[in-house]
């Protein structure tokens, strides 16, 4: 994942399996839903909106994209 954190300068940030499966696994523990969710992302995707796809998508969910 590139990012630009607060110094502005675009930096590769290494995420590795296990920490996506560790995130994965924190938001469902702490955001339990009864049926699978609806999310809207407003941030970019290729920003941390898109990390957060993926708890989402985990738990059957969807994404709803503004056009």
């Amino acid at each position: 994942m590139c990012t630009g954190g607060t110094s502005g300068r675009s930096k590769a940030v290494p995420i590795t399996d296990r920490m996506a499966a560790a995130m994965n696994l924190a938001c469902a523990a702490h955001r339990p839903e009864p049926e699978p969710p609806t999310m809207a992302l407003a941030a970019p995707m290729t920003h941390a909106a898109g990390l957060i796809c993926f708890p989402v998508f985990a738990e059957g969910g969807m994404i709803v994209i503004h056009d």
